[in-house]
């Protein structure tokens, strides 16, 4: 939790995705991936290049594909 000022607290924003696997029967082996923002903002971006609402040649995606956080055959 961020502090700005009393009654002006903020959490910032995170996401746990959680996989479940299933053989045959659901099994109780899981996998928990967790996002802060800067994850989130990668794979909204990905998502945004793989639907088409925005191009590869986006100078975002192309940062995110030299630095590595992303694939350039998106």
């Amino acid at each position: 939790m961020k502090f700005v000022s009393h009654g002006h607290e903020f959490v910032d924003i995170c996401m746990e995705l959680q996989i479940t696997y299933w053989c045959s029967v659901l099994s109780s082996n899981r996998l928990i991936l967790n996002f802060k923002r800067d994850d989130l903002e990668i794979l909204l971006c990905y998502l945004n290049v793989i639907t088409g609402k925005i191009k590869k040649s986006d100078k975002r995606v192309q940062k995110l594909i030299n630095d590595g956080s992303i694939y350039g055959n998106v």
